[in-house]
């Protein structure tokens, strides 16, 4: 595997994992808290864990568009210098 296959398929690995964090996020911001109620009412298993998230939405928010900033920023950055090394 040349160099240059190494940094492409980084490059589609760390934007697959982009990706799901991005996922993340729109799933926290899809859950509304009657929903969660209704869950707790139903006395699913987990909907403890749920409502802290819930509870504390913007600062999971945050957290998880930041790492997928980063990663979709290094996804980039590969494809750049594989662009530039192919020239």
């Amino acid at each position: 595997m040349t160099n240059l296959t190494l940094f492409i398929s980084l490059a589609i690995l760390v934007e697959v994992l982009a990706a799901f964090f991005i996922a993340g996020i729109t799933a926290i911001l899809k859950v509304s808290e009657s929903r969660v109620e209704q869950l707790r009412k139903e006395e699913t298993r987990g909907v403890e864990k749920l409502q802290k998230v819930i509870a504390e939405k913007a600062k999971h928010v945050a957290v998880l568009q930041l790492v997928a900033l980063a990663l979709t920023s290094t996804g980039g950055v590969l494809l750049t210098f594989v662009f530039l090394k192919s020239n």
